[in-house]
């Protein structure tokens, strides 16, 4: 049994023999797979302006061509027309080569700062990519009891008539800031999202989008004996409490229980 100071009033515990803690139990997130994953180092602004610069850049070196009057000695562009010259850009941006070769001084002018500007543009992709995939993106990002009592999207209760009932009701209604994290948790937890035994909360987990805070020893047990692997937990918990027996008061055999 649970040791609190309300039961402690009409009994006597012994000795705690295992550390008592509440924790959260939630279905487990699903890995968000994302077809357009590639495109996530980048704002869309900056892949707008990539592409802008693109375009810009293909017609300005196309419009150079036609009318620089300076040549630089060497064969002619193979290819001078709007594909071509668009062609050529997009393949510099993707790091791959083409036979074509500038003879304009003004063109390659413009060449060499698009170059530069790929340059640091992929060194910003690759790092950004990198850091990307080393993070897996899951659809759940509570990870303490602080988040769950800021966010709205889960609803979460625990079971009516028990210590971890009690205790937030305690906490959450004498809390001087109602905008604190006890209060901002009374408040959902007694807005008739608890239940009244513990297999409808854990059942509730598995059918709907819901955390129910309970017992943590239990929580872990859970998941590691449920066959279908739908569960989960976060490392936060409160209410750091323990199990004793309970016997009559003033009765020596707690004594001689708690001994050891």
């Amino acid at each position: 049994m649970t040791i609190t100071p309300q039961r402690e009033k009409v009994v006597d515990f012994t000795k705690r023999y295992m550390d008592y803690a509440v924790g959260i139990l939630m279905k487990k997130p699903k890995a968000v797979t994302n077809l357009f994953a590639f495109l996530n180092p980048f704002d869309n602004t900056v892949w707008y302006s990539i592409m802008a610069g693109l375009f810009l850049v293909s017609i300005l070196l196309y419009v150079l061509n036609r009318v620089s009057p300076k040549r630089m000695p060497g064969p002619p562009f193979q290819d001078t027309s709007l594909h071509g010259t668009f062609w050529f850009v997009y393949s510099s941006l993707v790091q791959q080569g083409t036979d074509m070769n500038l003879v304009t001084i003004s063109s390659q002018i413009v060449t060499g700062v698009w170059w530069f500007f790929i340059l640091i543009i992929i060194s910003s992709y690759t790092a950004n990519l990198a850091a990307h995939l080393t993070v897996t993106r899951m659809e759940n990002h509570i990870t303490s009891f602080r988040d769950l009592s800021k966010q709205n999207d889960m609803v979460y209760g625990t079971a009516l008539d028990t210590s971890i009932f009690d205790f937030l009701h305690t906490k959450g209604s004498n809390a001087k800031d109602l905008t604190s994290m006890y209060a901002r948790l009374w408040k959902v937890v007694n807005a008739s999202h608890s239940v009244s035994d513990p297999k409808q909360g854990i059942q509730r987990v598995k059918d709907q989008n819901y955390a129910f805070l309970w017992d943590v020893a239990v929580i872990e047990y859970l998941i590691l004996t449920d066959p279908e692997c739908s569960f989960s937990t976060v490392p936060d918990s409160i209410y750091d409490k323990g199990y004793g027996i309970a016997v009559e008061q003033g009765n020596p055999i707690r004594e001689v229980m708690s001994m050891g």
